[in-house]
């Protein structure tokens, strides 16, 4: 993680003279993620306020066909996936909660990316059946758009929460 941590920060430092508003928004979300995975709080979150300014500032138009329209939604998903990281459960699911909600039914790939991350929440939260309802759907999405590595994480999602409830039961 350290390595992406560095490769994150290289591609944002050298996007930030180079790059449209919506990648340099996307580069500081990838380097949120890193620093999350670190658990360097106080950097994630001022790499989350860059990224949250340059969304601010895009101009689709101008993106690179290769951005797949990174957007406010996406960022808000990427957000919560940070906080989920580190241990913001509450925020996590908040974030994600409105991500989903802004996102709507024809956005299905970024949906169960949101959802799986929602699911990692809720096992978090000890809300195991919830848990396994957001995976459920992350996967049923993920099958509709014929994403192959949506279906690993989400099934392997609804592994975890599973193995987390028998893990509690034994208690």
């Amino acid at each position: 993680s350290g390595t992406a941590l560095a490769l994150a920060r290289a591609a944002s430092q050298s996007g930030a003279r180079s790059t449209t508003a919506t990648t340099r928004s996307w580069l500081a979300g990838v380097e949120a993620q890193a620093l999350a995975a670190v658990h360097d709080i106080k950097a994630c979150f001022a790499a989350l306020r860059r990224a949250e300014t340059a969304i601010g500032q895009a101009r689709p138009e101008e993106d690179p066909p290769w951005m797949y329209r990174f957007d406010q939604r996406r960022l808000a998903a990427l957000a919560g996936g940070c906080y989920r990281q580190l241990g913001k459960t509450a925020a996590a699911e908040r974030t994600l909660q409105e991500a989903l909600a802004a996102l709507g039914p024809a956005c299905t790939r970024r949906r169960s990316e949101a959802l799986l991350e929602l699911a990692l929440v809720q096992v978090q939260k000890e809300d195991i059946d919830e848990a396994c309802r957001c995976a459920s759907q992350s996967y049923t999405a993920a099958l509709q758009v014929g994403s192959m590595l949506g279906q690993r994480r989400a099934a392997g999602s609804r592994g975890r929460a599973v193995g987390s409830q028998r893990g509690s039961r034994g208690s």
